[in-house]
């Protein structure tokens, strides 16, 4: 039986004629009703949904009605993406061309509803409600591509398509009052939605929606109708390139062959102990570095040379997301979808002008003199802010700009109390403004040159001779200077020590989160604000580990089986196609010219798709059985942990009772005939992970645990380890 809502207001708003304005979060909704009305009135608004006999209350939706002198709003939040793409019909088979927009709560098993859900459900009946009794609309999403989805797709499901044609469009960079208060009279005077911008995101979430779950289905279908087996496996437009970068990687990583080199280390008696670099640098014969080291041992080191020279060092750009995620990466080692996380927490409480840009560019009308002298207010930043007001001169400004948003920038705004991540940012952002008033920093380079009966060493420093910006940038200064001791020319050195340093080429570096995005946004797949969300997502299949990247060997498999039966899934080329398709339909819906639209974005986009299901398909057996013997081969080594320590013969394994159901450690000769039963107690919730490390107490060996939701631990299998202690602690809260 349908569910039928009863949505219960004030008498007052039943009988007022109003606009309805649709905000991205609640904290945006509350703001923009006070930036617009000093006093507004909060609206609590029951949801009781009537379903089965059974009446339900659903948790309560706030409201905001506010009187402009353009009329009376009511101004609700949508809480991000209420609607979702689905599937047309049901069941599990592939290809799956059908889908629709439906509110994201419907899409869960009764079982599986959190009160997550039914806050989306109670917030998509309440807006359903209220937007069929105003008599016009206003989208205060954030201005950019996922904004305009959020707005666009709430009103067409509930009024229509043709509804959007009339929608007006508040367009903000701030939560600020001059600019919503700017943005709201523009929008009233006649600012209608991009829908350049809005197919754009549509094309997004058709292929990419698409994408997943025909290639997501085309695997699993593979494995279980090669072997029986079910694992939820999946890949996408942008997950498979990026999925190959780290593979490329590893393979590379994998298969260098380290060529040794050779370098002096030399040290003279100077006031203190001075290492002298090598001038001819690592050398790759050994017995060139021997004649070196025979040239010079006992001998005089003398200064025939001290070079400077001065250089310029500009201030740094105004700050865009992909800037932003590099400089907290530097810094803080904050990866880029915490980076993001914080920015925006930062521009939902008005501090940051929004996030989510390109732009390296400040807004023309940017009064910069009061907003130094707001920041000046900010305790930490008085004296650098009234420093930078003294200046009296404009900041510098990049070349990249971003057609919705300026840079990235402090409004001046005062912070509630900032912790962690959110401080750090924040504090980046500030220095960063701050620095782009300043002059270049002048640095001087030196170099001191030696000879040592004809071998010639050098030395190199640097620092900051004048340092312009640097004096505002707190922390954000780059490289630290490096001092050289006061020589001159014509100095000699007695050398106390010289030896032969054996070295060894480096293979490439294991991506990390920042290096790995930025690779992304180099080969132009994904988005400036899903680059990190993608990463996350192939961590969370478990495709990828560790700070220093690595693909896991169901990861790799994966790619394999792409690689070799439809190599376009992991095509940089193909997705680079795909987001060149969204910049066609953004410049044609806004150009009036119609050259190319979201439909013929779908119909090329779909030809796409259906050939790389058609290979996968042809090749079912194949793919099903490569991902089934890893899987298996996987499985083997995910249960070992190592030799049994009391019969020195069998294998220590995790095992489940077929009895009890618990799992334990035990030995595999127990199964020849129980000839050792050897167990060990293993913690019955979390996940686990075998690992090579042995205990540092005892030298048992031990498993990784990962408890949901919190920090893994290691555990020793012994019982009486003096590390024990903390499993039993643990081992409480794992309960039930």
């Amino acid at each position: 039986m349908l569910a039928k809502y009863s949505i219960i207001l004030p008498k007052y708003i039943e009988n007022e004629g109003f606009t309805l304005g649709l905000a991205e979060k609640p904290s945006a909704a509350s703001k923009i009703a006070k930036f617009l009305d000093k006093n507004s009135k909060q609206v609590i608004i029951k949801v009781k949904r009537k379903q089965n006999g059974k009446t339900n209350q659903l948790p309560e939706q706030i409201g905001h009605f506010v009187n402009t002198e353009k009329g009376k709003m009511f101004i609700l939040s949508a809480a991000g993406h209420l609607y979702t793409v689905v599937q047309e019909g049901v069941g599990w088979q592939y290809p799956v061309y059908d889908f629709k927009w439906s509110p994201k709560y419907q899409k869960k098993k009764k079982k599986d509803i959190t009160i997550h859900d039914m806050r989306n459900e109670a917030a998509v009946e309440a807006i359903k409600h209220i937007a069929n009794m105003a008599s016009d609309y206003i989208v205060m999403t954030d201005y950019d591509e996922e904004g305009e989805v959020i707005g666009g797709v709430i009103l067409s499901q509930i009024l229509g398509n043709k509804i959007l044609d009339d929608v007006k469009r508040m367009k903000f960079s701030t939560l600020t009052k001059n600019e919503i208060n700017k943005s709201f009279l523009e929008a009233v005077e006649g600012n209608l939605m991009n829908f350049g911008m809005y197919n754009r995101g549509l094309m997004r979430h058709y292929l990419d929606w698409l994408w997943g779950i025909n290639l997501s289905r085309a695997l699993m279908h593979s494995l279980k109708n090669t072997s029986g087996q079910y694992l939820t496996l999946s890949t996408g437009r942008v997950q498979g390139p990026t999925l190959a970068f780290v593979s490329e990687r590893q393979m590379k990583i994998d298969t260098f062959v380290p060529r040794p080199s050779f370098d002096v280390n030399l040290t003279i008696n100077a006031k203190d102990k001075i290492n002298l670099i090598n001038s001819k640098g690592v050398l790759e014969i050994k017995s060139n570095a021997d004649k070196i080291i025979e040239n010079t041992i006992g001998q005089v080191a003398k200064v025939i040379d001290i070079i400077t020279r001065t250089s310029k060092k500009n201030p740094p750009e105004p700050l865009n997301l992909s800037k932003l995620q590099d400089e907290a990466h530097k810094y803080f080692s904050i990866t880029s979808s915490r980076t993001l996380q914080s920015a925006q927490r930062l521009y939902m409480e008005g501090v940051i002008s929004y996030p989510r840009t390109s732009s390296q560019k400040y807004p023309s009308e940017l009064d910069h003199d009061f907003t130094l002298s707001e920041i000046a207010k900010i305790p930490g930043y008085k004296k650098v802010a009234g420093e930078v007001i003294e200046l009296k001169r404009k900041p510098i400004e990049g070349k990249k700009t971003d057609p919705a948003h300026p840079c990235i920038y402090p409004t001046g705004v005062q912070p509630k109390k900032l912790t962690g991540n959110d401080k750090k940012v924040f504090d980046l952002i500030v220095r960063n403004y701050f620095s782009t008033f300043g002059d270049p920093a002048i640095m001087e380079n030196n170099r001191i040159n030696f000879d040592i009966n004809k071998e010639k060493f050098h030395l190199t420093g640097r620092r900051t001779k004048i340092l312009g910006w640097k004096k505002y940038a707190g922390r954000f200064t780059g490289a630290d200077d490096k001092e050289l001791p006061k020589f001159n020319k014509g100095d000699n050195f007695k050398v106390i020590d010289v030896s032969l340093n054996e070295k060894f080429s480096k293979g490439p570096a294991y991506y990390n989160d920042n290096s790995l995005r930025k690779k992304m946004e180099e080969e132009e797949i994904g988005t400036k604000a899903t680059r990190g969300d993608i990463i996350s997502s192939l961590f969370q299949r478990k495709y990828l580990r560790g700070k220093r990247i690595e693909i896991t060997p169901v990861g790799e498999i994966v790619f394999q089986v792409l690689s070799t039966y439809s190599a376009q899934v992991v095509s940089v080329e193909l997705s680079r196609k795909l987001e060149n398709m969204g910049d066609m339909i953004e410049n044609s819906v806004n150009n009036l010219d119609g050259k190319f639209s979201l439909s013929d974005a779908m119909v090329q986009g779909l030809i796409m798709l259906h050939g790389m299901l058609k290979e996968l398909q042809e090749n079912e057996r194949k793919v099903g059985e490569s991902i089934s013997t890893e899987l298996q081969s996987q499985r083997k080594i995910a249960q070992e942990i190592g030799g049994c320590l009391t019969c020195k013969i069998g294998t220590l394994k995790i095992i489940r009772s077929t009895l009890s159901g618990k799992r334990f450690v035990g030995c595999s000769e127990y199964f020849n005939d129980q000839n050792c039963n050897t167990t060990y107690p293993l913690p019955q919730g979390g996940m686990l992970e075998t690992t090579k490390e042995l205990c540092k107490a005892d030298e048992y060996p031990q498993v990784k645990v990962y408890p949901g939701g919190r920090r893994p631990w290691t555990l020793c299998l012994n019982p009486t380890c003096s590390l024990r202690e903390e499993f039993e602690k643990r081992k409480k809260k794992l309960k039930g």
